[in-house]
């Protein structure tokens, strides 16, 4: 894992993908399941991605799928999510999949470090067919700040 952290701006993206909502335990499996179903549809997509989602307090939410064009055709069982502009924390993630949540750890520690607020957005940028441990761009949503009147 890399430790260089950056600070970007991201436009708005629209990803197509399955809806995930499980318990902590079986969200990991759930994910993979997802993925599964998503590399097995016909999208057209080679890169792939992982977002997080609101869910109950005792359950885990994300969306696995690509980034396309708003016009894109949602293909059956998907749904489209429309992630808004905004600046996030960048960090490469280079390692097993199973040391993503450290690496997303480390950018919550960062932004608190900063005394920057987050919104609890991340997305994951990485996934490929048969979710082999490749490099991921891991990005962390900071909340916009207040304007300063005065």
């Amino acid at each position: 894992m890399s430790t260089d952290i950056q600070t970007i701006d991201l436009p708005e993206l629209i990803c197509i993908g399955i809806a995930v909502v499980a318990s902590p335990a079986e969200f990991p499996q759930a994910v993979a399941d997802a993925f599964k179903t998503l590399y097995s549809t016909e999208t057209g997509a080679t890169a792939f991605l992982k977002i997080s989602q609101p869910a109950p307090s005792d359950q885990i939410g994300a969306l696995v799928g690509y980034l396309a064009a708003r016009k894109t055709k949602i293909p059956d069982g998907l749904e489209r999510v429309s992630i808004p502009a905004g600046q996030y924390l960048r960090l490469l993630h280079r390692g097993p999949l199973s040391e993503i949540d450290s690496s997303f750890r480390t950018l919550h520690e960062h932004a608190a470090a900063m005394g920057a607020e987050t919104t609890g957005m991340t997305l994951d940028f990485g996934y490929l067919p048969g979710l082999a441990d490749t490099p991921h761009e891991l990005n962390l949503q900071l909340a916009p700040k207040p304007l300063l009147l005065g």
